[in-house]
């Protein structure tokens, strides 16, 4: 859990309006200079304030340790290993050639040099709930540290309550892991939106500034340019999860403390509210009786995920820039979703399985699919598209679509059909 901050883009954002109450000092005030006082000196004071703020106990001591950007990357990217992949190399491989072949991750690099280019140049702080430690990192300006202790205090108050890695552990897809950050992220974003209130002496405003933050936000996301990049898995879970978060907290006084309690299945029901509310959950694809193995020698799965629909509205946006309305709609039918990458002998490729919420909308998606490969001339059965190096082939059937790509040779296609059930 990193701390990145949306406070400049909010800065910006209120600055914009005109409120009977000053935004800009709602945003900064920390209720001291925290651009002469030491971070350090404030843990109690934010310990404080969580635990009237939230009714977080924080009951273990805080271990706080700084270190340069190099060591808090490596610290990140260790973490993440363990915990989204069990440092299991096989995971990390399928996950890599995943990315390349959505064009998300270049050829030339890995996700942890992806990691490094584009992530710490910006971070103040982070928790790493394998070590129970908040990291600050050497060189960030005394205020952004602060913020960062606030912010991740949070999340070791929240590791306390409901121990995030177990619950990393059993959310174990993309889709699904983006939906629990989103809690995660977007509770540690609310608190410290409120702590900041409290210190701006609107204590007895909260939920009409909220309110106000709220309708104003959600505008504000929605003239923004569109999520596009690898980078931007970050963003979703603070931005659209403050929302999610922000709209439990105003419907209901005790929605803050509940909200680990009916986490978000899906990104799909974070971003529509009503499909939250009615519990509409993913479709389950199709699964086969035989492994893929028993019908190819050689053959082994590497990794298994859920895309989902933000991650498919972000695909299709970083290959597609110029259409990000279209690209919503395309990935706004999502209703379910498979994606396994297997290895054989002669190289990697991936299936792709998905169910859409109606035949239009597997018409629209396959559409911007054709798009994203550069080539709109498809065959109704398993056909070449040849983007750069990749070979892709789609086939449709009403709401199914089943894409693979890779290294496929032709004799690969009878088996894979058998075993997607077409």
């Amino acid at each position: 859990m990193l701390t990145r901050y949306i406070s400049i883009t909010l800065l910006y954002f209120f600055s914009s309006y005109g409120y009977a109450f000053d935004f800009n000092d709602v945003l900064n005030n920390f209720g001291e200079d925290t651009g002469r006082i030491n971070p350090l000196a404030r843990i109690e004071k934010y310990q404080s304030a969580i635990r009237n703020l939230s009714q977080y106990p924080l009951l273990n001591p805080v271990i706080i340790d700084r270190v340069d950007r190099k060591k808090a990357t490596k610290l990140f990217y260790n973490s993440s290993i363990k915990r989204f992949y069990n440092n299991d190399q096989d995971k990390l491989t399928g996950y890599e050639f995943l990315l390349r072949q959505l064009n998300l991750l270049p050829h030339d690099i890995s996700i942890k040099d992806y990691l490094e280019n584009n992530y710490f140049d910006r971070v103040s702080g982070l928790y790493v709930a394998e070590i129970k430690k908040i990291i600050l990192v050497h060189g960030a300006s005394y205020t952004n540290q602060s913020k960062a202790i606030l912010h991740e205090l949070l999340h070791v108050a929240q590791d306390e309550k409901v121990d995030l890695i177990r619950l990393f552990q059993s959310f174990k897809t993309i889709d699904q892991q983006l939906s629990l950050l989103s809690v995660v992220e977007g509770q540690a974003e609310l608190l410290e939106l409120i702590y900041r209130i409290t210190q701006s002496n609107q204590l007895n405003n909260i939920n009409t500034v909220l309110q106000t933050f709220f309708n104003k936000y959600i505008k504000f996301l929605e003239s923004s340019p569109p999520l596009n990049n690898l980078s931007d898995l970050e963003s979703f879970p603070s931005q659209h999860g403050l929302v999610f978060t922000t709209r439990q907290y105003l419907e209901s006084a005790t929605a803050f403390e509940n909200m680990f309690q009916q986490i978000p299945l899906s990104t799909e029901q974070v971003l529509h509210p009503l499909k939250f509310l009615s519990n509409e959950v993913p479709l389950k694809t199709y699964t086969s009786k035989e492994k893929l193995s028993d019908l190819l020698d050689d053959t082994k799965q590497l990794y298994s995920t859920t895309l989902g629909e933000f991650f498919i509205q972000l695909t299709l946006n970083h290959s597609l820039k110029k259409h990000p309305q279209a690209n919503k709609q395309a990935s706004e039918g999502w209703g379910g979703d498979s994606i396994s990458v297997f290895q054989h002998n002669l190289g990697v490729f991936l299936i792709w399985d998905s169910l859409w919420d109606s035949i239009k909308d597997a018409k629209e998606f396959s559409a911007q699919f054709q798009k994203l490969v550069q080539n709109n001339n498809l065959p109704k059965k398993f056909g070449q598209i040849t983007a750069k190096d990749n070979k892709f082939y789609l086939n449709r059937v009403k709401n199914r679509i089943i894409i693979l790509s890779g290294n496929i040779p032709n004799s690969f296609l009878k088996p894979i059909a058998r075993y997607t059930g077409l």
